[in-house]
């Protein structure tokens, strides 16, 4: 039952993880255009 209850919360942290960063990439895109954004992705990882 403690697994099933783990299970459970890691897919809820999981759940609010992928909200959270959608609504960062929608607030950075809505800051930078498109092409700031794309142009500074590939400098940040070689």
């Amino acid at each position: 039952k403690t697994g099933d209850d783990f299970k459970a919360q890691a897919q809820n942290i999981d759940q609010d993880i992928q909200q959270a960063s959608g609504a960062l990439k929608q607030s950075l895109l809505a800051e930078e255009t498109p092409t700031e954004v794309q142009d500074t992705a590939p400098q940040e990882k070689p």
